[in-house]
């Protein structure tokens, strides 16, 4: 009788130590590739490796909406600016910032007013565009005239006008989306710190608003690690890269607010 619960015992024995070296060894294995329901690093670009996303990283083509269409449609808008639209890619930049009617939205060195105004008539007469020009850019390219007969139409009459610097606090609050198409680069040699921008537009924002930059890309495509450095620095989360420019040499960035 003792002789057999003995070699019972063993056989337990042997059968657990061989069921904890299979526990073990698949417990190292799920350690090593993160396990089930760990998360996979697919950032896009070297700039934006540590930016945490919420959305789809990468958005290479547009699929025009028709509200942006309709927009640029509109009758009484002038020849000059419809001679623009299809090199600066209106339609597209429009549909991917996704502004709606009813919105508030800011624009950041708005210059003559050519985006300005197709935000104005896309957020329609119950939303409002505060547009921001810093006196020194606009002396400096001589476009103070433009601006003032662009804010002489009628349409302009959602336009609040703001002439300030960038690092001055914006009048208003709860803004659905900050919007600069001047590039990054550019302000800072006109003497505008992105930081600047950065904080405004984050003063402005609501929990959950959007802040989109414009601007020249690096070589391969990606945005510049000091444009990306500058905005998360403020608090904002990069969540999404527009590469649908057709000259390769911009970038959108898109930003939200926590």
């Amino acid at each position: 009788m003792s002789s057999a619960c003995g070699t019972s015992d063993v056989g337990q024995v042997i059968l657990m130590q061989r069921w904890l070296w299979i526990a073990l060894t698949s417990a190292l294995a799920c350690g090593c590739s993160g396990g089930a329901g760990a998360q996979r690093v697919s950032w896009v670009t070297p700039s934006s490796a540590n930016v945490p996303r919420d959305t789809s990283p990468l958005t290479r083509s547009v699929v025009d909406s028709k509200d942006a269409l309709a927009v640029l449609a509109q009758r009484d808008r002038t020849t000059e600016d419809r001679a623009l639209d299809g090199s600066r890619q209106a339609a597209d930049v429009l549909t991917y910032l996704g502004i709606e009617p009813g919105m508030n939205v800011v624009e950041l060195a708005a210059g003559s007013g050519y985006f300005a105004e197709l935000i104005a008539r896309t957020v329609g007469p119950d939303g409002r565009l505060f547009a921001e020009n810093p006196p020194a850019l606009v002396a400096s390219h001589g476009i103070e005239e433009a601006w003032m007969r662009r804010l002489q139409r009628p349409v302009s009459a959602r336009i609040v006008r703001l002439d300030q610097e960038l690092d001055k606090p914006l009048p208003t609050h709860a803004i659905d989306l900050v919007y600069v198409s001047d590039d990054l680069g550019d302000l800072a040699a006109e003497g505008v710190p992105p930081g600047d921008a950065a904080t405004s537009a984050w003063n402005a924002l609501r929990s959950g608003g959007r802040l989109v930059v414009v601007e020249r890309a690096q070589a391969d495509g990606a945005p510049r690690v000091e444009s990306v450095q500058a905005m998360t620095a403020s608090g904002f989360r990069l969540v999404n890269e527009g590469r649908f420019f057709h000259d390769g040499q911009h970038v959108a960035l898109t930003f939200t607010k926590p």
